[in-house]
């Protein structure tokens, strides 16, 4: 928790938002949970209460009386969530993800997210994780994301189950709506990196990167999609993507990069294609259709499987096929 801090803004920061500038400053707070505590008033521009848009000014005072850190938000069981529970044995579970749900909080009041249901229903499971704010989840689905998602009961079953999806030995398989009326199959392998300009989005690097320094940077991350036609519309294309990485936004940001935003996708759309975009779903359809486990997990084969949710399928049933 940062109590108490004073930061007098210089010349070079001038121009920045509020909360933008405090995201950079403090890289491990997210931006929401920022916004919530100048929202609250615990963070003061010239003593007084500010916006999080407001803009700060060479020698602008920034008093923070109270902002959390990620370590201080600790999620709390939510026993009125429910989630259809897929697939459970004694080590681990999975969970069919709706959309419209967080995986974990990005503010100390948030309850309505997987994680606060995970909790409540396996409560041994809140002590190990990839950190305080998401624990027992293997990996993590966007908000607006439906479908299958891995969970361990167990600290030893969820270092298990990380180290096979670090060697690509877990096969994660979506579905998507896609613009446009998509020719022929085709398998992307660009590298991903974090957008320079827009936190929100991944970006794709058109140029191979010949340097396995580079790939294996922070900045630089390996990415391959092998994408499928599965049924063609007018206007649109309903695609199979297969991932063994899981470089966030993976799919979206590749898919986009071929001119196949995924519909309803307005972080990745340009304006010209948010026009085109006429079914204007409410998210975007993304979903993640099924996780095949290796042998190493249960000694066999498992094949874990999620429908299409009911909004996905009259999207597609409004479609004429071509």
């Amino acid at each position: 928790m940062i109590k108490n801090e004073v930061i007098i803004v210089e010349k070079k920061e001038e121009g920045k938002r509020l909360d933008s500038f405090l995201h950079t400053r403090f890289t491990n707070i997210s931006r929401r949970m920022i916004q919530q505590s100048i929202r609250e008033g615990n963070v003061l521009l010239n003593g007084k209460k500010a916006k999080k848009g407001s803009i700060i000014f060479s020698n602008d005072k920034i008093e923070i009386i109270r902002l959390p850190e990620a370590q201080d938000l600790v999620p709390v069981a939510n026993p009125n969530l429910d989630i259809e529970i897929l697939y459970e044995n004694e080590d681990f579970f999975a969970l069919n993800k709706p959309a419209g749900m967080p995986c974990h909080p990005l503010a100390i009041d948030e309850k309505e997210t997987v994680v606060n249901f995970i909790i409540a229903r396996f409560p041994k499971a809140s002590n190990f994780g990839y950190s305080v704010r998401e624990p027992s989840i293997l990996h993590r689905l966007d908000i607006d994301t439906s479908g299958v998602l891995l969970a361990a009961k167990k600290e030893n079953t969820f270092n298990k189950l990380r180290n096979l999806m670090r060697t690509k030995k877990i096969k994660k398989t979506y579905l998507a709506l896609v613009l446009n009326e998509m020719e022929k199959d085709i398998v992307i392998d660009s590298p991903l990196m974090h957008h320079e300009k827009d936190k929100r989005k991944m970006k794709v690097l058109q140029k191979k990167v010949k340097s396995k320094k580079a790939l294996t940077s922070k900045k630089i991350l390996e990415a391959k999609t092998e994408i499928k036609r599965v049924e063609i519309f007018k206007g649109y294309t309903l695609v199979q993507a297969v991932i063994l990485t899981g470089v966030m936004h993976q799919i979206r940001c590749h898919l986009a990069s071929i001119k196949h935003p995924v519909a309803g996708d307005l972080l990745y759309q340009s304006s010209k294609q948010k026009k085109q975009d006429f079914l204007k779903p409410k998210r975007h359809l993304l979903h993640c259709a099924e996780i095949v486990l290796p042998p190493e997990v249960t000694g066999k084969w498992e094949v874990i499987k999620s429908p299409l949710p009911k909004d996905f399928r009259e999207y597609i049933e409004k479609l004429e096929k071509k």
